[in-house]
């Protein structure tokens, strides 16, 4: 998932799936693609051709598997449950 991409810096190819409820997964994959942190393909432009010409370029660049990964852990959020958390019980006490 994203969330395993992001924490983990995982370099990536994403192809949301177009009728996901509210576009989930289009608006997910467009906020790292627009931090260059993963390539995204839409379904509906995906070729076989298309996707190994891509894998097969980053296969050759480690230094921008490397980039593309670094840039997707910039989203991290590690504290992100504790600080959650932390509003939903001051939230509770009011």
């Amino acid at each position: 998932t994203i969330s395993e991409i992001i924490c983990l810096g995982i370099p990536s190819i994403l192809i949301p799936f177009p009728y996901a409820i509210d576009d989930h997964q289009i608006i997910n994959a467009k906020i790292l693609e627009d931090i260059d942190a993963a390539i995204v393909i839409p379904e509906n432009k995906l070729s076989a051709t298309d996707l190994s010409d891509i894998i097969y370029t980053l296969i050759k660049d480690e230094k921008r598997l490397c980039e593309i990964g670094d840039l997707a852990k910039t989203l991290n959020q590690p504290k992100a449950v504790e600080k959650m958390s932390r509003g939903l019980i001051k939230l509770a006490e009011k």
